[in-house]
């Protein structure tokens, strides 16, 4: 097997002219990894490919033909791309092949920045808040897709996750996490009660799964779709606020600021429990805080930089309360 880097490239250019002849394609054809899941670094992989003057990405999981994950994601892909069609200004890429063995698809590229990237390097924070509002605009039209309901929310799930943190030897000393963990739970009691907004949800929302394009926004990567909560997504997504500096004046008590929250929801429609946020929002940046271990603080700079944004937010945040 001729593989680098985890690459299958002979299997990767076999999946390649499957699709190519299956789609009548002719012309050069190149191809480049652009992506590799962290866990599933040798299985799961996104290829940026060039057919001609044509670009696609092609998304290819080796264990797909047994899981049937890319079959369900490639339905559910289909059926976005008709909900979207009544929308000018959120689309998601147009689904183009799914090989019959289910271990790849193909979809449109959409070359351009993601919402992590543009968030990071926005000039101002008139620019930023453009961000949020449209990434707003787009999630209220993805959950108008499939059956709107209400549930209670369930927030145990967050303490066993925080406590399995723990156990890995989180960065973080015990004397700061453990009051903050100890006024989630007390909140948590409070809460446990609220009933709201129940949607399909995405389920893996974080900002670099959308791309801002040229006056059209476009969501992708959906196999993680699942109905719960909608103010899940929006806490996946509402997260990236901790990269923005200069802007700590402006942090209420969720830990992110104000006028994202308030320009995100400029367009984002659908009924959202606003403290059941809050509280979510916190609980979520406390996880993500506590889960960056000594270890991994020691060998990343992105980790160390991301480990004082946490911090100082969480500190605002949970003062605040």
């Amino acid at each position: 097997m001729l593989s680098l880097f985890n690459i299958d490239y002979l299997n990767v250019n076999k999946m390649i002219r499957e699709f190519t002849s299956k789609a009548g394609l002719q012309g050069e054809i190149s191809f480049v990894c652009i992506y590799r899941s962290a866990n599933f670094e040798h299985e799961r992989q996104v290829f940026k490919v060039s057919v001609g003057d044509k670009l696609f990405a092609m998304k290819v999981d080796r264990f797909g033909a047994k899981s049937g994950r890319l079959t369900s994601e490639f339905a559910v892909l289909q059926g976005l791309h008709q909900h979207f069609q009544k929308y000018d200004k959120q689309a998601i890429p147009a689904p183009v092949y799914l090989s019959e063995s289910g271990e790849f698809f193909v979809v449109e590229f959409i070359d351009n920045r993601t919402a992590t990237v543009a968030i990071k390097t926005a000039k101002n924070i008139k620019a930023a808040g453009q961000i949020y509002r449209r990434v707003g605009a787009w999630l209220h039209a993805f959950h108008q897709y499939g059956n709107i309901t209400e549930a209670r929310i369930y927030p145990n799930w967050m303490f066993e996750a925080l406590d399995v943190s723990i156990q890995n030897g989180p960065h973080a000393p015990p004397e700061q996490y453990r009051p903050m963990i100890t006024q989630l739970r007390e909140e948590a009691d409070q809460l446990k009660e609220r009933r709201d907004t129940k949607v399909l949800c995405h389920g893996d929302f974080h900002a670099s799964n959308v791309i801002m394009g040229q006056g059209v926004t476009y969501g992708f990567d959906f196999t993680e779709v699942t109905e719960k909560l909608a103010l899940y997504d929006i806490v996946d997504f509402l997260k990236v606020d901790i990269f923005r500096t200069g802007v700590l004046s402006d942090v209420d008590r969720s830990g992110v600021t104000r006028q994202s929250k308030a320009m995100f929801f400029k367009l984002y429609r659908h009924p959202i429990d606003l403290d059941l946020l809050d509280f979510c929002l916190r609980g979520r940046l406390l996880k993500d805080w506590i889960f960056i271990t000594s270890e991994r603080h020691f060998k990343s700079d992105f980790q160390k930089n991301k480990f004082l944004r946490l911090e100082e937010r969480l500190n605002i945040a949970f003062a605040q309360h």
